[in-house]
C-alpha cells in the first residue's frame, strides 16, 4: 500500500513539473456527460405510414404531415476510463440517449377540424471507445470515436376529435436492436483534464423493423392492411455537443 503511495505521489510531482501533461491520478480520469444531439435517420416504414394518413385524408386536409427524419435530444453519460499513452488519449465511456421527432397533420370534418399527431421516441444505450491527441495545451483531437448502439422506440398517435376524447395509442418496439456508430471531434478543455466541452461528428447505423401495441397488435398500414416493417431502416449522420466533467483517480 505505501508503494502504490509513493507512486503516486511520484507521479503526481512528475505530471505537475511537465506542465500537467498527464494531469490523471495513477489510473485515469473517470466522469460524467451531458450534451444534446441530433441523429438522422431513415423512417422507411414510418414515412410510408405517414403517407397512408395523408391519403386517406387527401380531399380534406389543412396541412399535411410531413415526413420523419430527423429526431434530436438530450444524453447522459460516463467516461469509465480516460488516460494518455505515448502522447495518445484513450477513453472507454458510455452513454444513453432519448431522442424525440414530432409531426402533424389537420383535416376539415363536418363538426370540425381534426388534427393527428405523431410522436417518435427513439431510445439508445452505447458504450465504446475513443482514441486522440493533443494538438495543443487546451484542445484534444478525437481521430476516432466508435460504439455499439442498443436502439428501442416508441411511438404515440394521438387523434383529436371535436367534442370528443382524445385517443392515444402507444407503440413500441418489437425487442431491441443492435447498431454501431463511429466519428470523429474534438475536445476543448476549459479546466485541463476536469471540465471539457467535446463536439463529435459521425454516423449511425441502426435499425428499427416492427412496432406493437398494448394488446400486441402492430402498427399497420391499410390498402392493403399490413404490418409496417423497416420502420427505421437505418441511421443517418448525427451531431453531438457536450460538456465533460472529470475526476482522477
Amino acid at each position: 500500500m505505501k508503494k502504490v503511495l509513493l507512486i503516486c505521489v511520484l507521479f503526481s510531482v512528475l505530471s505537475y513539473s511537465q506542465d500537467q501533461k498527464m494531469g490523471f491520478g495513477c489510473l485515469g480520469l473517470v466522469g460524467g456527460t451531458a450534451g444534446y444531439q441530433v441523429q438522422k435517420y431513415k423512417a422507411t416504414g414510418l414515412n410510408s405510414f405517414v403517407d397512408n394518413i395523408n391519403k386517406l385524408h387527401a380531399d380534406s386536409l389543412i396541412n399535411t404531415m410531413p415526413g420523419f427524419g430527423q429526431a434530436s435530444g438530450y444524453r447522459f453519460g460516463i467516461n469509465f476510463f480516460r488516460q494518455y499513452y505515448s502522447g495518445f488519449v484513450i477513453t472507454f465511456k458510455g452513454s444513453y440517449q432519448s431522442l424525440l421527432e414530432k409531426q402533424e397533420s389537420r383535416w376539415h370534418a363536418g363538426s370540425g377540424d381534426i388534427t393527428n399527431s405523431l410522436e417518435l421516441k427513439l431510445n439508445q444505450f452505447s458504450i465504446g471507445v475513443d482514441l486522440g491527441t493533443t494538438v495543443f495545451s487546451v484542445l484534444d483531437w478525437k481521430v476516432i470515436d466508435a460504439s455499439l448502439i442498443i436502439s428501442s422506440a416508441k411511438l404515440l398517435h394521438t387523434e383529436n376529435y371535436p367534442g370528443m376524447q382524445t385517443v392515444k395509442t402507444e407503440y413500441k418496439s418489437d425487442g431491441n436492436s443492435v447498431g454501431y456508430s463511429f466519428g470523429s471531434g474534438f475536445i476543448f478543455h476549459l479546466i485541463r483534464n476536469y471540465v471539457s466541452i467535446e463536439g463529435t461528428l459521425g454516423y449511425a447505423f441502426f435499425t428499427i423493423d416492427k412496432l406493437k401495441d398494448s394488446g400486441s397488435d402492430y402498427l399497420q398500414t391499410s390498402n392493403p392492411l399490413s404490418p409496417v416493417t423497416n420502420f427505421v431502416q437505418n441511421g443517418g449522420l448525427t451531431g453531438i455537443i457536450q460538456i465533460n466533467f472529470g475526476f482522477p483517480i
